[in-house]
């Protein structure tokens, strides 16, 4: 999401509520106000979540640059003009550090063998990894705010695919990624799925490079965009039988 602020002053309340940005990118010279009290309108902001580009003109003294790169390492200075591949790495830059911290993810698989091996890989990953065996266990999570799920589609106790459409039905889990695991799943069965509301299917086994390709593309990749091998929503991301 992007928020044009053409008035920094005003809009400085609305924002410091929200706090989640991923970059702030502030044209000093439409700010209004000195630089001091423009660094200290941005202290609010947790330096951990929030990436900081000042936007300037090449004519500011250059001892005053030299003192805010001393005193605020955690803000970025670009320079008038400012070029895209400037504008490019600084966005790459911002997507790396806010994706740094864990992932956190639910597995909805019976199997204990299967549990113990897609859990192995996820931590392998990087993921924080909660796991159960029951569709009931899995309804129990419906409150629990997840990167993304990974469903086994037939369960001792209820259909992977009911479970995928409860959770859709709740405003917590409307945009997080469903990603089918199973051995056994038919074209109906799949097409029921993405019905539901589920991103794709992977087939079992499971591999680590299908599963980073999946978190790269839908989980950690703020925007999505089409790579060499990237697994899209379609009925042939699965293994019959």
């Amino acid at each position: 999401m992007t928020i044009i602020c053409p008035d920094w002053v005003k809009r400085t309340a609305q924002l410091k509520q929200k706090k989640d940005f991923d970059l702030i990118l502030l044209d000093y010279k439409l700010t209004s106000i000195d630089l001091k009290d423009l660094l200290g309108s941005l202290e609010a902001f947790p330096k951990s979540k929030t990436r900081f580009a000042l936007l300037i003109y090449p004519n500011l003294d250059k001892t005053q640059l030299d003192k805010l790169l001393r005193d605020h390492h955690w803000l970025n200075i670009l320079t008038k003009p400012l070029y895209p591949s400037h504008l490019s790495s600084l966005l790459l830059d911002a997507t790396h550090s806010t994706s740094s911290r864990k992932v956190k993810a639910l597995l909805v698989e019976d199997n204990l063998q299967n549990q113990l091996v897609i859990t192995t890989l996820l931590e392998a990953l990087d993921c924080e990894v909660k796991f159960v065996s029951t569709g009931q266990q899995a309804l129990a999570c419906l409150n629990h705010d997840y990167d993304v799920i990974f469903m086994d589609l037939n369960l001792p106790d209820g259909n992977g695919i009911d479970i995928t459409e409860q959770f859709k039905a709740t405003s917590l889990h409307k945009e997080t990624p469903i990603i089918a695991v199973t051995a056994h799943a038919t074209d109906e069965d799949i097409e029921r799925f993405i019905a539901a509301g589920g991103t794709i299917t992977l087939p079992k086994p499971v591999g680590i490079e299908s599963l980073k390709k999946v978190l790269d593309f839908y989980v950690l990749s703020s925007v999505k965009k089409s790579v060499d091998g990237v697994l899209a929503p379609n009925t042939n991301n699965r293994r019959s039988g």
